[in-house]
């Protein structure tokens, strides 16, 4: 057996460094039968990085290579268990077709499955330097700006609580096969890594070849562009993340108000990376967003008020008055029922509000309103006025939305605390005090929220 303390050693610093989810030594490992994620499994358990006895190997059959091809990589994997003692769990596509991007989409959800049945927060995936290399490459005929030369991140944010693990970035598609032989380790060849329909396959078979033949050591350069790129990445982050936080509004679990003054402000260079942070916190990730989609949004602040923009994934842009509202799907405002009237005190939900109206004695807190007897709370009217404070007369309740920039889906959903057509408060502001009446603690939340947010 050959010597290979110098790759082991190199890939627990590499862990270490990189992916530090895999301190706690557990992980699902995707295995799927191929040298790469054999041999990732092999060195982590000899490397002591992971505990098989505590991981688990997830296989997954996309049912695309037919019945035979599927057996001898179930093979492969199962004598891999076998030898290492790692428990294993094998899932298959329900609704096989072609398509990488659908097919990794069934793999993920498979392997957050596992992770999930067994309490585990990281998966590890196979990746190798050569996948680093052909990754970035592709990016770069995409189009992609730093975060797509960066290429992979070593370790990754996926859904929810779970996290992604690739600590095999530095070791090459050469050495895994060759631990794989020094080993005694099955493994399966996939026919699919030679079909040049995939784009992928035309770069590693046909492009990276005459690259390196005009450019000796063009890997190296090339995987040092992208540790540069990350590195960039993350110290561009720290920028944007504050420049995001200062534009933020307000912000609920489907949707995000951004001030568009704010974000006019943010240098042209840096809005791209400002969206995309926008993006990522509603989404989880950017994935499917292109430059094309960052302009769009960059645009969007400069948009007519009502403006509305389909983006990737569900996501929709709407353009109000002094914010834009990046949101999962449209923004829907549930409005005040018609003829709905409650009388004071009142607490619970109307519209698209939950309301607490108590009397002074009876509450702490909130913002203390005088009311005169015979308000009530109920959903806007025709005719609804408002009298200001510093105002001698009255002004329509429509124009005071108007003058405040309510958006136009919030003003049926907001109720009013009104007597007679005379409007005293509105979640949006408070009207000129009564002289005569009851005091009251008027608190205000938004209905989907559940942290109170008090609106005087």
């Amino acid at each position: 057996m050959t010597d290979d303390s110098e790759l082991l050693s190199r890939v627990r610093a590499c862990a270490a460094s990189h992916t530090p989810a895999l301190a706690g030594g557990r992980a699902v490992l995707a295995v799927s039968g191929g040298a790469d994620s054999i041999a990732t499994a092999a060195l982590l358990c000899d490397a002591g990085v992971i505990d098989p006895c505590r991981s688990v190997a997830g296989h997954f059959d996309h049912r695309l290579r037919g019945e035979a091809a599927a057996v001898e990589d179930r093979i492969a994997v199962e004598a891999l268990c076998a030898r290492y003692g790692l428990p294993l769990e094998i899932g298959a596509w329900d609704e096989p077709r072609r398509g990488e991007a659908a097919a990794r989409h069934a793999r993920y959800r498979f392997l957050s499955d596992v992770a999930r049945w067994h309490s585990i927060r990281v998966i590890v995936t196979g990746h190798t330097s050569d996948d680093q290399v052909e990754t970035v490459i592709m990016n770069a005929m995409r189009g992609a700006g730093l975060h797509g030369l960066r290429g992979m991140q070593p370790q990754r944010q996926l859904v929810d609580d779970l996290l992604l693990a690739r600590p095999l970035l530095c070791v090459t598609r050469e050495e895994t096969r060759a631990y794989c032989a020094a080993r005694g380790l099955r493994y399966q060849d996939d026919a699919s890594n030679e079909d040049r329909a995939y784009l992928r396959n035309r770069v590693r078979l046909d492009l990276l070849p005459r690259i390196e033949a005009a450019v000796p050591g063009a890997r190296g350069v090339i995987l040092r562009l992208a540790d540069e790129a990350r590195a960039n990445v993350a110290a561009i982050a720290s920028v944007t993340e504050t420049m995001l936080d200062v534009a933020v509004l307000e912000t609920h679990g489907g949707y995000t108000a951004l001030s568009r003054e704010r974000l006019n402000a943010v240098p042209p260079a840096l809005a791209p990376y400002v969206w995309r942070l926008a993006v990522t916190r509603l989404l989880g990730d950017a994935r499917d967003f292109s430059e094309r989609h960052y302009d769009v949004l960059a645009r969007s602040v400069r948009s007519a008020t009502g403006s509305v923009f389909e983006l990737p994934r569900g996501l929709r842009l709407t353009v109000d008055a002094d914010a834009v509202v990046l949101s999962r799907g449209a923004i829907v405002a549930v409005p005040v029922p018609d003829g709905a009237t409650r009388e004071l005190p009142f607490e619970g939900v109307l519209g698209g509000w939950r309301i607490n109206v108590a009397r002074a004695d009876d509450a702490a807190g909130g913002a203390s309103v005088v009311l005169p007897v015979g308000a009530i709370v109920r959903g806007r009217r025709p005719g609804d006025r408002i009298q200001l404070r510093g105002m001698r007369g009255h002004k329509k309740l429509q124009d005071y939305y108007v003058d405040k920039k309510i958006p136009r889906r919030e003003r049926d959903a907001a109720p009013v605390i009104a007597c007679g057509a005379d409007v005293l408060w509105t979640p949006f502001g408070v009207a000129e005090r009564v002289s005569m009446g009851a005091p009251f603690l008027v608190e205000a939340t938004r209905a989907s929220e559940a942290a109170a947010v008090r609106l005087t």
